[in-house]
């Protein structure tokens, strides 16, 4: 499985991280925070030719 590497910020500590997305992924999906274990929910963001152009975060 090759991912898609997008960059985010956590919207509860604030701090820059970066997700891979299986190339699969288009679901909406929730992921605790890397540093500070809070929960993210992740919808991807997609172009018109299926690749990855960035990420909507949204504290859970």
């Amino acid at each position: 499985m090759n991912g898609e590497e997008t960059a985010f910020t956590c919207p509860h500590c604030w701090e820059s991280q970066a997700l891979t997305l299986d190339p699969q992924q288009t679901d909406t999906f929730v992921q605790d925070c890397a540093v500070c274990c809070n929960p993210i929910e992740f919808t991807p963001l997609r172009d018109d030719d299926g690749l990855v152009v960035g990420v909507d975060v949204t504290a859970e």
